[in-house]
Formats: C-alpha cells, sequence, structure tokens
C-alpha cells in the first residue's frame, strides 16, 4: 500500500464513502512534464469535478531544466482552464531532497510555489 499510486488511493477513498466520483489518472509513472502536456489533449474533453496536478519530480531526475517544466506545467494548467474554467484544481509539487545534488533540486523547489 506503501507505493500505491494517489489516484488510487483517492478513488478508494471516495468508493469507502459513497461518493459519486471516478478518479482518472492520465500520468504514466517516469514521463517528463512535455508527455503528460500533450497527454493531457486525450482527456480534456471528459467531465471533471475537480483537476489534481502532480508533476515535476520526473523532470528532475531527467536533468530538464526547471524553466521548461515550469513552462509546461503553466501550459497544462491552462488547457484544463480553458475548458472547465470553474474547476477545482490542487496542486501538488514533489520535493526531492535525497541522493541529488542541491543545484539540481533548488530551483525546483521555486517552480511549485509560484
Amino acid at each position: 500500500m506503501f507505493l500505491e499510486f494517489l489516484p488510487a488511493r483517492i478513488q478508494r477513498k471516495i468508493n469507502a464513502n459513497n461518493l459519486p466520483f471516478k478518479v482518472i489518472n492520465i500520468g504514466l509513472s517516469g514521463e517528463p512534464s512535455a508527455v503528460e502536456l500533450e497527454r493531457v489533449d486525450l482527456y480534456i474533453d471528459q467531465h471533471f469535478d475537480l483537476f489534481v496536478l502532480e508533476l515535476g519530480a520526473n523532470d528532475i531526475l531527467k536533468d530538464i531544466p526547471s524553466e521548461i517544466t515550469q513552462r509546461n506545467l503553466q501550459a497544462l494548467i491552462d488547457k484544463v482552464k480553458a475548458n472547465y474554467p470553474s474547476i477545482t484544481m490542487l496542486f501538488l509539487g514533489i520535493k526531492i531532497t535525497f541522493c541529488l545534488a542541491e543545484a539540481r533540486t533548488i530551483p525546483f523547489n521555486f517552480v511549485f510555489k509560484k
């Protein structure tokens, strides 16, 4: 259960409380933000009540500059907002502090504060 992905955990809680919501996980483990930005187009026509964005760690691990990650995440947010102007969004930034040089991780800590 420790390694269970967040969408599955959320769906389990929804089911346990008999709520009428379905979680759709459009992310793929290991994919960078640029790929997720393209993938959202495949799902944008589905009805969303809540949009949870949990991205960024793979970009750090793949040495993608934080500016590119920030641009991709903002574009993804803009796409969803354009289709669902009043949607509730939850942003989850991944902070990596282990086994990586500070010079690599510090810029990403600021991406999610913006």
